[in-house]
């Protein structure tokens, strides 16, 4: 904490200071020996040097990977951009504990459907433009050809060409980073309370809300400065070397530089560990912006989205508040949860999806902090209404003050022959006891609750950050550094349950495909029924330091598989 907060006070003028010592004494006098006033720059290199050659290799992808709002974990070391989704991989023939996706391409002749699969993306939106995802967005016919600012179909939502953005307002201005449900409810308890008092059982849950606020606050904040100290020391060490020469910020460029100098040595050191991996500073200082910039949303008591989407906050039943810009800032999410249902197969470009035969339906209803129940619970009738036969829902949070709206929704999905798919969340907790929002309403034959998995068979199957729970979660898939398409054509992997459930969406979508006449609680079954199993497997249970049964994480106990689902039905139902 000592060195820390000496360098942190040295590096607010870490330019200046460079110039200055540079000027004054230069890098040069005797070999290997450090002057006086270059000490405090040794030093620092030196420890970070010593902290990261201190680390298992686990630890340093950790310090690397960051958390959003949701829990979703973003790395910043570098990818194969290349290299096929380990998602898709078979267990027997690839020993990677992917879906047997691509396995079943290679195996069975599949035909295209009469009519493709609408899949309903509810997230942050969606980039529609995507190269990997451009062709096989839902198109709203009547409203494309119609004529524009007419509600051409009817459906009480004006010019909803490729979906509905519900965090907007008709003039085209949208919400893109909100508040947590935490600070809403804190918000709202807190104003109840100056007004009209509060009951003993509300006082004791004020206390419970304000002390998660609190948490989770100081917890964002701590991840704020763990990216920034990590920005310093690359950031330094490259001061250094400009010093020396070094004119790009590339692990071969550094490598190049030639030095006896003690402080040239370590800060070339420092550097190429984190350049040889990929992260550069562009890098975590994008990272610093993911943290900083919301911070004064997330946890804002005041803010109120509805002064600019101009809906009633209590009209839970509201139709037509919104627009239809279903690409903004906030895409980059839902662009990721799409690549992964759907992208392009075999095009030569980016990666390839789980499923061949769809049509992705944008629907907006997650800003960056946490979304209304009103809006996901018409996000759900805005879907089902319009012809989606599954919606993937890579959304969650731990309070929902209008759940009843949002069950209901769920059920006349439910009514519909609609499959729910929902991530479990990423807090490594037992959603047995600690409820995820929203929940599967009970007995629900149409919903997939899912957790996240990792890459290999091991100690670790179950993702370290995936919530669990042998009642309430149904499966696991792939969820950990996942590859997908994010918005202006790029691609990034990111980790998460909003990763694993469109893995389970997309192959829920190639299944129905082949076998359209399934009914929800049909396809539900069979995903279920064809799990992976890991018999007598220990695993680190997430969130602890103890083991337990995979078997015993989730309702099935299992991971899906496409090419087991797709056996089982050929074999009950036939060739289609």
């Amino acid at each position: 904490m000592i060195v820390y907060t000496k360098i942190s006070r040295f590096s607010q003028c870490a330019t200046v200071f460079f110039i200055l010592l540079y000027a004054g004494c230069g890098m040069g006098g005797k070999p290997n020996r450090v002057s006086p006033e270059m000490k405090p720059v040794y030093n620092y290199l030196t420890a970070a040097n010593a902290r990261i050659a201190g680390q298992s290799r686990a630890e340093f992808e950790s310090d690397l990977t960051f958390l959003d709002a949701k829990g979703n974990r973003i790395s910043l070391l570098g990818s194969a951009a290349d290299a096929p989704s380990w998602a898709l991989l078979d267990p027997a023939q690839d020993k990677t504990e992917g879906t047997s996706t691509e396995r079943l391409y290679r195996e069975y002749q599949l035909k295209a459907p009469e009519q493709p699969v609408v899949v309903a993306v509810i997230d942050g939106g969606v980039d529609v433009n995507h190269e990997d995802l451009k062709d096989l967005i839902w198109t709203n016919e009547r409203e494309r050809d119609g004529t524009p600012g007419v509600d051409n179909d009817g459906n009480g939502y004006v010019d909803d060409v490729n979906g509905w953005n519900f965090l907007g307002n008709v003039n085209g201005k949208n919400v893109t980073t909100t508040s947590l449900e935490v600070a809403r409810e804190l918000s709202r308890l807190l104003k109840k309370e100056a007004s009209e008092g509060l009951s003993e059982s509300e006082r004791i849950y004020l206390e419970r809300v304000r002390k998660d606020y609190r948490d989770r606050s100081d917890g964002y904040r701590a991840g704020y400065e763990k990216v920034h100290a990590r920005y310093l020391e690359l950031d330094t060490a490259l001061e250094v070397l400009r010093k020396e020469g070094l004119k790009e910020e590339s692990a071969s460029a550094v490598s190049a530089i030639e030095s006896d100098n003690p402080v040239v040595l370590e800060a070339k050191e420092l550097a190429l560990k984190y350049l040889k991996e990929g992260v550069t500073t562009a890098k975590l200082k994008k990272s610093m912006e993911w943290f900083r910039g919301p911070l004064d949303t997330y946890f804002n008591l005041d803010l109120n989205p509805s002064a600019i989407i101009g809906d009633d906050p209590e009209r839970m039943d509201e139709l037509g508040y919104g627009n239809p810009d279903v690409k903004t800032e906030t895409a980059a999410h839902g662009t990721h949860v799409s690549g992964i249902i759907g992208a392009l197969r075999e095009n030569g470009i980016g990666m390839n999806g789980q499923a061949n035969y769809i049509r992705i339906m944008a629907i907006r209803a997650v800003p960056d902090g946490d979304e209304r129940d009103k809006d996901v619970a018409n996000g759900v009738r805005y879907a089902v209404d319009n012809g989606a036969r599954i919606i993937n829902m890579s959304f969650g949070k731990g309070y929902s003050p209008n759940q009843d709206y949002v069950e209901a929704a769920m059920r006349y999905a439910e009514a519909k022959g609609v499959l729910l798919v929902h991530a479990a969340g990423n807090d490594g907790q037992d959603i047995d006891v600690a409820p995820h929002f929203p929940v599967k309403p009970a007995s629900a034959g149409h919903w997939i609750e899912v957790g996240a998995s990792s890459e290999k068979k091991g100690d670790y199957l179950a993702a370290s950050f995936s919530n669990y729970g042998q009642k309430t979660v149904d499966l696991f898939a792939p969820g950990e550094d996942i590859y997908s398409a994010i918005p202006g054509n790029g691609y990034m992997p990111m980790s998460g349950t909003s990763m694993a459930a469109p893995e389970v969406a997309g192959v829920a979508a190639l299944i129905l495909s082949q076998f359209p006449f399934l009914s929800a609680s049909e396809l539900r079954g069979l995903l279920m029924e064809t799990v992976t199993l890991y018999p007598n497997l220990q695993v680190i249970r997430p969130g602890t330091d103890t083991t337990a049964p995979f078997a015993a994480l989730s309702v099935s106990g299992g991971i899906v598989n496409a090419l087991s689902a797709y056996q089982r039905a050929l074999k009950r139902y036939g060739g289609q």
